[in-house]
């Protein structure tokens, strides 16, 4: 289920797992009269800018006939690693493979957080596991945005209080400032809307 926070995480405040750290087991599996391997046991390792070990993931990769390619996470519940990554116990993502027109194959987890007894099943290249979590997810069950845009964000609730700022905005020539300014033009209408309080807008400012 999707949560709900006064400050939404960030995606740079969780632990990506990237569909492409698996993309030599996943081929392993998926081509097996090219390396003979039907299943592969495989570490994920998380480190910082200063290559220190963060965190480890011990995952099996597989295929079942009904589902096709598949990753087990934790496979045991355990790990030599003192750093490794603590979860609820093992749960399944399962793999899609495309295959572009251009030639090659490209591997997709499917979002395995459940919602209401189903799993959301969003294709996508990352999931994420936010601190304190017990599963990875998608960016929308986890309801996580990027610091960018939560900056971006916080510019334009900023912008939107400062009618003479706003009015500059919406004027300018610079195109970013001025999508910005039309960001938070409409964030002011949005809380007008919402009968919040809020700053003049840059036509009232003039009345």
């Amino acid at each position: 289920m999707r949560h709900h926070r006064n400050a939404r995480l960030t995606v740079e405040q969780c632990l990506p797992f990237d569909v492409g750290s698996l993309k030599d087991a996943l081929r392993c599996v998926d081509f097996p009269t090219n390396s003979g391997e039907t299943s592969c046991s495989c570490i994920s390792v998380w480190s910082d800018s200063s290559g220190r070990t963060e965190a480890v993931l011990r995952c099996f990769v597989g295929r079942t006939e009904s589902e096709g390619l598949l990753v087990l996470t934790d496979p045991e519940g355990t790990s030599p690693y003192p750093d490794s990554v603590r979860l609820s116990g093992e749960y399944i993502i399962s793999v899609d493979a495309t295959r572009p027109f251009i030639g090659g194959v490209r591997y997709w987890f499917r979002c395995p957080v459940e919602h209401d007894g189903r799993p959301c099943g969003r294709r996508v290249k990352k999931l994420y596991l936010p601190p304190g979590e017990q599963i990875f997810g998608c960016r929308y069950c986890h309801d996580l945005t990027y610091r960018s845009c939560q900056e971006h964000d916080n510019r334009k609730a900023v912008l939107s209080r400062d009618p003479d700022a706003l009015e500059a905005a919406l004027g300018s020539n610079d195109l970013k400032r001025a999508v910005l300014g039309i960001g938070a033009l409409a964030l002011s209408v949005k809380k007008m809307r919402k009968g919040q309080p809020v700053a003049n807008t840059p036509q009232d400012s003039h009345a």
